[in-house]
């Protein structure tokens, strides 16, 4: 998943889906995903904030992340992204 967060903490941006079955991976795959994040064009000024992570489609639960061998929720936060006028 690939989520596009606002200055306010609101997503503005929510791209899911990697149409790679589960039961097609096998050990040792590489899986790439690309996201298209375009920001509407009355979004206003400021730091946005691109979020990575996967869930279970059956459940909807998102894999937990760890960061520097640490628990760290689950989802991973990319480089900001400003949006100037």
């Amino acid at each position: 998943m690939m989520h596009l967060v606002a200055p306010g903490g609101n997503p503005v941006i929510v791209s899911d889906g990697l149409a790679v079955p589960v039961d097609q991976w096998r050990p040792g795959d590489i899986i790439v995903q690309r996201h298209r994040l375009p920001i509407p064009n009355d979004a206003p000024t400021g730091e946005y904030q691109p979020f990575t992570g996967v869930y279970w489609l059956d459940t909807m639960e998102r894999w937990p992340v760890e960061i520097d061998e640490k628990p760290a929720g689950d989802q991973i936060p990319l480089p900001v992204v400003m949006v100037k006028e």
